[in-house]
């Protein structure tokens, strides 16, 4: 779980929900339905209209993988790599294969595969490559989504404010008196849009965008360790090689435990 997603979705609808407070106001009377769902159902809609029904069903499952976090940082994957060039350069790359199912990194497992099955190396780096390739074509259309529920959420805030107006003058001969109730109900919708572009869909956008950026790193330098696995580099030159993918800072964070001899 991304802490920090999390904490910043909580802790901004409480900043809201305190400046309601302060300002003495209820919190429950900027609820409405009809406004929530204008916004929110209207621009989901709109999404149906703008991508394929396969990509939209994809939208939960791209907001949870944001609050979820990265699947393997890079850090965790060197000393994985390095143990696994360091069993292919005593016992051979078909030693490996009695590695694969501990490995539940889809990627580094079909890289493996493809070494155990004597890919040549350059159809095992076209290969990956591809895969790399594909996982950032995914990432952007999924930021995509995101980009456009946060374009249109406001657009439909206005839409349901719109409503709400016109609803309160064709009422205004009969209900005079409750003008402001009426305006008041009318602004919520705006409120909705807004909210929801600017705390979760934009935030969430760029969230995904970094994540994307972070698995890319991995996806890198796992590639890097598979290639270096086939050639039978010395298991001490892969670490090293694998640690330059790390911001320097982050570099000796890394621990991998090197035998004395190499066998």
């Amino acid at each position: 779980m991304d802490i920090a997603t999390l904490i910043g979705l909580v802790l901004g609808l409480g900043a809201i929900m305190t400046g309601i407070l302060v300002g003495r106001g209820n919190p429950l009377s900027f609820w409405d339905a009809p406004a929530f769902f204008i916004v929110i159902g209207g621009g989901l809609m709109a999404a149906f209209v703008a991508f394929p029904i396969e990509r939209i069903g994809r939208l939960v499952s791209v907001m949870f993988h944001t609050l979820r976090g990265p699947r393997a940082k890079p850090e965790q994957l060197i000393p994985v790599l390095v143990g696994l060039a360091r069993r292919a350069r005593r016992e051979g790359l078909l030693a490996l294969e009695a590695e694969m199912p501990g490995i539940d990194n889809e990627f580094l497992r079909r890289g493996l595969q493809l070494v155990i099955d004597g890919a040549d190396p350059e159809s095992l780096r076209d290969i990956l490559s591809t895969d790399i390739a594909l996982m950032r074509e995914r990432h952007a259309s999924s930021r995509s989504m995101l980009e456009f529920m946060a374009r249109v959420c406001p657009a439909f805030g206005l839409v349901g404010t719109l409503i709400g107006l016109v609803l309160m003058l064709r009422n205004l001969r009969n209900e005079p008196n409750k003008i402001g109730e009426n305006m008041a109900v009318a602004l919520v919708a705006t409120f909705y849009g807004v909210v929801a572009a600017n705390l979760v869909f934009v935030p969430m956008a760029n969230k995904l965008s970094l994540r994307s950026e972070e698995e890319l790193v991995a996806y890198r330098l796992t590639l890097e360790g598979i290639m270096s696995i086939q050639s039978g580099e010395n298991p001490g030159m892969v670490a090293e090689k694998l640690r330059t993918y790390l911001p320097p800072g982050r570099r000796d964070l890394v621990s991998v435990d090197m035998p004395t001899t190499e066998g």
